[in-house]
């Protein structure tokens, strides 16, 4: 582990297969690093109230994030986790709600 640097991420290359590289100052905390070049920063923790299945989710991309503030976005994700919010279900819920678009649709067809 090591700490995660703007100058350190740069410094990674690809390889055939993801490479994910954890921070040493905030656990479970990395960059992964896609065979195609991109890099991503990610928080994997488990929800201690469920089946404990770990789960991933990706934080930012490094060309638009820097190490710094995906780690304080990270702390605050892992704060609401301890509050017992779980981000990665509350993104599946969001991309199954419907939308504006949809709602209209139905709307206007049926009246509802």
């Amino acid at each position: 582990m090591v700490k995660l640097t703007k100058r350190f991420v740069e410094s990674l290359n690809p390889n055939s297969k993801d490479i994910i590289i954890w921070d040493e100052q905030l656990p479970r905390f990395g960059i992964r690093v896609k065979p195609s070049g991109h890099k991503s920063y990610i928080l994997q923790y488990r929800k201690r109230n469920q089946d404990f299945t770990s789960k991933r989710l990706t934080i930012g991309p490094h060309t638009l994030i820097s190490a710094e503030e995906a780690r304080i976005k990270a702390q605050k994700i892992l704060a609401r986790i301890l509050d017992g919010e779980d981000p990665v279900e509350d993104k599946i819920k969001s991309k199954n709600a419907l939308k504006v678009k949809d709602l209209c649709s139905l709307y206007l067809k049926e009246g509802v």
